[in-house]
């Protein structure tokens, strides 16, 4: 039965049965295709899996790249420090210090990084370039006393080499391994690999890159900026990556007290090996002698003061000594004018009498009225023998009065002496004990304005 066009009825009619027609031709259609619509649905379901499976292994691998370098900060940390006591040199101590600072602002900032893929390859460089140097640098100037760093970094490379088991392949790794050597060999003077990531050794051509790291080729590059995340929901992968970017914030945040710690460290070993600090130190040590010095000169100063006056004592005794013979001399001397002072004033008595019997012979010898006893004759011999007595008491009276002339400058000149002398040891006790005086105030001073400038510099 055929449907006409134009027919009204048979449109009614026809309308129906093709309906039913395509309606088979859909079933059959499904059933021939039944198999590949099994594998249509099989495989969007295998990749739904394959992106949760590859952002749980991203989550994984950043995790253990953030374990690891706490346990490489721990261990290498601990290692220098150890290196830095037995060396106990200022210049060692600031040399690890700057390494172990170095070391762990890299580790930490690697760990913090957001593609955990880059992370862990970074990782990978910079210990097996910070074991080489180690190696190369460290055990040939410093000898066994590096030695346990680099114990730490040939036991911790195995473990940063394992964090890619699951993402690189054999090829891959010991294209990475040769790459690293070949990068020392050709670098051999460098000390400093803190700042070395593995996206530096693009530039080398090593391997063709790769589109997956689960890939079968021996790509290395491959693996650089590879995305774990791409092909996810937009919002699925703005919630996860939000979510790492906490993750990554917070451990960043909670391991920065750590460093800071390293930082203050490094800049007081610095501080300490500057010649400035060295010389205030040096200036501080002086100082501290000093004022020792003055406490065991304050301490002493009674038994210095007592010495002081005993000397004193002994000196102007001593000076009193050595005028002492001088002045016995001048007071003999003396007493020898006295006793001719006291000659003459006997001279002088006598005189004095024979003048007073020659002018009582002399009223005698006048007329009375009544007759007189007949008296001694003249005798010229008794006036000549007067004269020259008198004449004899004037020139020792002459000669005293020399004397005196004489000798009394040679006892004022004694009397002066011995006075002066009295004054000059009396004036010596006496700026002796001003001097100590005037030497322990200015310690006292010189040891609070220097407590003054101590305090004032470490202060600031």
């Amino acid at each position: 039965m055929t449907c006409a066009p134009g027919s009204q009825a048979n449109k009614n009619m026809c309308g129906p049965r093709l309906g039913k027609i395509i309606l088979l031709l859909w079933a059959a259609a499904c059933v021939v295709a039944g198999s590949g619509c099994a594998d249509f649905f099989s495989r969007v379901s295998g990749e739904t899996a394959r992106q949760e499976a590859l952002k749980a292994e991203q989550l994984q691998l950043q995790r253990r790249v953030m374990r690891f370098a706490d346990e490489f900060v721990e261990h290498m940390g601990r290692a220098t420090t150890k290196f830095q006591t037995t060396m106990g040199t200022a210049e060692t101590r600031l040399i690890g210090q700057d390494w172990k600072l170095a070391q762990a602002t890299a580790a930490f900032q690697i760990a913090s990084g957001e593609n955990g893929i880059n992370n862990a390859l970074d990782m990978i460089v910079l210990v097996s370039l910070s074991r080489m140097v180690v190696a190369d640098a460290w055990i040939g100037r410093y000898g066994d006393a590096a030695q346990e760093i680099l114990d730490v970094y040939v036991a911790l490379e195995p473990q940063a080499w394992s964090i890619m088991d699951s993402v690189m392949s054999d090829a891959q790794r010991t294209a990475l391994r040769d790459l690293l050597s070949k990068w020392r060999s050709e670098h051999p003077d460098v000390t400093t690999v803190s700042f070395v990531r593995f996206a530096d050794f693009a530039d080398t051509g090593t391997g063709t890159s790769g589109a997956h790291p689960r890939s079968t080729g021996t790509g290395l590059f491959g693996l650089l900026g590879l995305d774990p995340l791409a092909g996810l929901d937009p919002a699925v992968r703005e919630v996860q990556e939000s979510r790492m970017l906490a993750e990554r914030g917070l451990y960043y945040v909670m391991r920065t007290p750590v460093l800071i710690d390293m930082q203050i460290q490094h800049l007081t070993f610095k501080l300490v090996g500057m010649q400035e600090t060295r010389d205030l130190l040096e200036a501080t040590t002086r100082v501290g002698k000093a004022a020792e010095s003055i406490a065991g000169t304050t301490s002493q100063l009674p038994e210095v003061l007592a010495h002081e006056r005993q000397a004193a004592i002994a000196q102007f005794m001593e000076a009193i000594q050595s005028q002492e013979a001088q002045t016995r001399a001048l007071l003999v001397d003396l007493k020898g004018t006295l006793d001719s002072g006291t000659q003459t004033a006997d001279s002088v008595t006598a005189t004095l009498r024979s003048l007073d019997t020659l002018m009582a012979r002399f009223k005698s010898a006048t007329p009375a009225s009544e007759p007189a006893t007949p008296s001694r004759p003249f005798d010229i011999t008794e006036y000549a023998s007067a004269a020259e007595e008198f004449a004899r008491t004037a020139r020792e009276l002459q000669v005293l009065v020399a004397s005196l002339d004489e000798n009394t400058p040679k006892v004022t000149a004694a009397v002066l002496r011995v006075t002066e002398g009295g004054k000059g040891v009396v004036d010596y006790a006496f700026n002796r004990a001003l001097l100590l005086a005037v030497i322990l105030l200015l310690g006292v001073l010189l040891t609070a304005v220097t407590y003054k400038l101590i305090a004032r510099r470490l202060e600031r």
